[in-house]
């Protein structure tokens, strides 16, 4: 959820504790809203090929999950082959 908090909180906050209380507030939908969330490999594939068409040769992707595994078998079946 921090990744939702705008302007320099970010980089402000002390502690883990008042990250959590200024993150409360953000729900699982703000997020998808952001950041490409869920099975649906279309979404995975355009906001990552935005980074490709402005000329990016290296990207990180990951996975926020306890099931890496399986997210790496769904990039690689379903979006590797689209990019």
């Amino acid at each position: 959820r921090s990744e939702a908090l705008g302007g320099q909180l970010n980089q402000e906050l002390p502690l883990p504790s008042l990250f959590e209380a200024a993150s409360e507030p953000i729900t699982p939908d703000a997020i998808a809203e952001m950041m490409p969330c869920g099975p649906d490999p279309e979404r995975h594939v355009q906001a990552i090929r935005q980074y490709l068409d402005a000329g990016f040769d290296e990207l990180y992707i990951s996975q926020i999950g306890s099931d890496q595994a399986a997210y790496l078998e769904f990039f690689n079946r379903e979006i590797a082959p689209r990019l």
